[in-house]
């Protein structure tokens, strides 16, 4: 589907969850990995500078964006992404979360990290974001993060216990490890929140990215960091977790924890409806005007009908 009919149809639950609960207000959902609002300095070919005109500025008429993700030098605000329910997030880990636990204890699973999958080439022009590399590429600017990082550990660190496979392995197979790698993809990746359920300890990319949910998640509380400043901090993530058995079973179940509780569907929409209500006490206009005008509005329900009828002509 989509990304902006998974997204209007994922506004659409929150109306049928709250209904007049939710407040009068505009904003912009943006569905685009990478934001064009951001205060660093520009990177290559501009990326990060803001648009003419200001960080406010067109195509979005000076209104907020919310976004999935952001970088930390970003404005976005940020808001679930829709992958929660076009990956069924609920259904497919949250409720096999404890089965998975119960099926592969700490003590049955080996002790390695693990990681698979170099799909999605992440943007690398926003300074915050970039990645650089040590060893003999040291200072050599990273150029597909997933891909290389791969390359990096099987070429350069050739660590017996941190594997990275290039091809594609179900997300239900990486609880046989202790600990799974993550690596951002585009942006943010929608594969931390599965990650979280496994039981395993994610050793987490520290990659200047931030998702709706990284003000409760703690590193050392939740997950392990490494790459804050070169990749080979894994070596050393590794490390820490094979040294601190007791307190790396903690972070996996904290982990696991923290997904059932903060990233269900309920809560999800739950964030929602707080963030809508917060923003409304901001706003200093009024929703659906320009100019002293209203603006044609078109409810959600007869959007989607409309979108679904110009994909599927004669339907």
């Amino acid at each position: 589907m989509r990304a902006d009919l998974s997204a209007a149809q994922a506004l659409r639950n929150l109306v049928s969850r709250w209904g007049s609960s939710l407040p009068d207000v505009e904003f912009v959902v943006e569905t685009q990995d990478t934001s064009f609002q951001d205060l660093s300095e520009a990177g290559e070919s501009g990326a990060g500078q803001p648009a003419a005109g200001g960080a406010w500025s067109n195509p979005h008429y000076r209104l907020p964006v919310m976004r999935h993700c952001r970088a930390d030098s970003g404005l976005d605000i940020t808001v679930p992404i829709f992958h929660f329910y076009t990956l069924a997030y609920d259904e497919l880990f949250l409720q096999n979360s404890s089965r998975w636990a119960a099926e592969n204890p700490w003590e049955r699973r080996l002790p390695k990290a693990f990681a698979a999958g170099t799909a999605y080439h992440r943007h690398q022009g926003v300074p915050a974001t970039t990645r650089a590399w040590d060893g003999k590429h040291a200072g050599e600017k990273v150029e597909n993060v997933r891909l290389e990082f791969s390359a990096y550990t099987e070429s350069e660190l050739r660590h017996p216990g941190i594997l990275y496979s290039g091809g594609h392995t179900p997300i239900a197979e990486w609880v046989n490890y202790r600990m799974v790698m993550h690596m951002d993809g585009i942006s943010c990746s929608s594969r931390l929140p599965q990650l979280l359920t496994l039981g395993s300890v994610v050793l987490r990319e520290v990659s200047g990215y931030q998702a709706f949910f990284d003000k409760l998640l703690q590193k050392f509380v939740h997950y392990v960091p490494f790459w804050a400043h070169r990749p080979r901090e894994v070596l050393w993530a590794y490390n820490w977790v094979n040294s601190n058995t007791e307190a790396a079973q903690r972070v996996a179940a904290a982990g696991a924890a923290f997904a059932r509780e903060y990233l269900n569907r309920q809560a999800v929409e739950c964030y929602w409806l707080l963030l809508l209500q917060q923003y409304a006490r901001l706003q200093r206009f009024a929703p659906g005007q320009r100019k002293g005008q209203p603006l044609q509005l078109v409810p959600i329900d007869t959007w989607l009908a409309q979108q679904v009828r110009a994909e599927r002509p004669g339907s």
